[in-house]
């Protein structure tokens, strides 16, 4: 009778060999697989914010959400030239509220979008976390509340302080004669509207578009997607048209106001103040001090931005 014969031992090792050598070179290729499948998700979550936002811009004389004008400061009734009443849309706008948190709060209440979705799928910072206890009861304009003010955008905060960030997001600066012209349902495929953060070290308050030094090597952001050494990011333009780029200077994106009034390449995570004539009107900006943000008032006097319309925060 003709005996079976089974494999070697050696045979067995030669075989565990190849395919542990063939899962070697295919994990590098799964991983970035998987990573390319979290940047392209990521994308559709940018891309679907603002499209929420171009929903309440039809609603509202195309004008994208704006907290000032959704919770304003107190209407003159009496004709006297002094605020009395809080009303709904009746009022003059209050710059102190058009920081990150209002806007992404207010959305949230009036439920354009879930808490889930401001968090990007390649999220590294732990300050970034879901705002999973939103208070829906918070929405009451008849006791001029108009979102849950639990909602936290302090994203410059090291984790462990007690401090979060409710959204992985930036978005347009709402300051100045750019939030005018340019925060609105223009169909623009020049003018940025939402994207992954910008660049900055651990210590700079601001994510000013750093693209050398330490500001830049040492940005967290340069985790988010695809290499550790070059920031790729998502951006999502006013016609609603999202791309993945590396580089701050998008193709069309152009800056209008210089001295002799021509267009010229432009930084989208950056913005020199009081740079040109045209003052625009005034704003308001989330700015570090200590160990907390302040949210301060601006004057058209103190802060502007000219015609530059292309800043992104947090």
């Amino acid at each position: 009778m003709k005996r079976k014969r089974g494999f070697t031992l050696i045979e067995l090792l030669v075989v565990v060999a190849i395919i542990a050598l063939l899962i070697g070179l295919l994990l590098p290729a799964l991983a970035k697989a998987q990573r390319n499948a979290k940047t392209l998700r990521d994308s559709q979550q940018i891309n679907q914010i603002h499209k929420a936002f171009l929903i309440y811009a039809q609603q509202h004389k195309s004008r994208l959400p704006i907290p000032g004008l959704i919770n304003r400061l107190a209407a003159d009734l009496n004709g006297n030239g002094v605020g009395s009443v809080q009303i709904p849309d009746v009022g003059p706008e209050d710059f102190t509220m058009n920081h990150s948190a209002n806007l992404y709060s207010a959305m949230i209440s009036h439920e354009y979008f879930n808490t889930d979705i401001l968090i990007g799928p390649t999220e590294e910072n732990d300050v970034v976390v879901e705002y999973q206890n939103y208070n829906f009861e918070a929405y009451n304009p008849s006791d001029d509340t108009y979102w849950d003010a639990d909602f936290k955008m302090f994203i410059h905060i090291p984790a462990g302080l007690g401090f979060e960030a409710n959204s992985s997001y930036a978005h347009m600066a709402l300051v100045g004669e750019r939030k005018v012209r340019k925060w609105k349902d223009n169909q623009s495929a020049a003018d940025p509207a939402l994207s992954t953060r910008g660049t900055a070290s651990a210590d700079d308050a601001f994510r000013g578009g750093d693209m050398t030094g330490e500001e830049y090597t040492k940005s967290p952001t340069l985790l988010l997607h695809d290499t550790r050494k070059q920031w790729v990011g998502n951006v999502c333009f006013m016609d609603n048209h999202t791309e993945t780029l590396r580089t701050f200077y998008p193709q069309l994106t152009a800056y209008e106001a210089s001295d002799d009034n021509s267009a010229i390449k432009d930084n989208i995570f950056d913005c020199e103040f009081n740079d040109h004539p045209d003052q625009g009107q005034g704003g308001a900006i989330q700015q570090r001090s200590g160990d907390a943000f302040l949210v301060v008032a601006i004057t058209a006097s103190e802060f502007t931005c000219g015609n530059r319309y292309d800043r992104l925060l947090p």
